[in-house]
């Protein structure tokens, strides 16, 4: 199972978002505790939405299908506008 994170600021605390994953299934983790689990069932990249501080946080994950993995499975994240979720793309 690969493990990828990163560090996000809200409000001026800082939160890890987490990704454990194998081709077909994983988990979401927010500081260290498991907040999302799921089987890939179908081909294609997922998006994963969750609270935080108010706010939607979104993780996407995207499938490579030339080669049935992640690819990349978590990177840089940016802001969408408000109301909707941030997403690592």
């Amino acid at each position: 199972m690969e493990k990828k994170s990163r560090t996000v600021t809200l409000d001026g605390e800082r939160h890890v978002i987490g990704l454990d994953h194998r081709p077909d299934r994983g988990t979401v983790m927010l500081d260290g505790i498991s907040i999302e689990k799921w089987e890939r069932v179908d081909p294609g990249d997922r998006d994963h939405a969750f609270p935080l501080r108010g706010r939607r946080i979104g993780v996407h994950v995207r499938y490579d299908s030339t080669a049935g993995e992640p690819s990349p499975p978590l990177s840089e994240s940016r802001s969408l506008p408000p109301n909707r979720p941030f997403f690592f793309q």
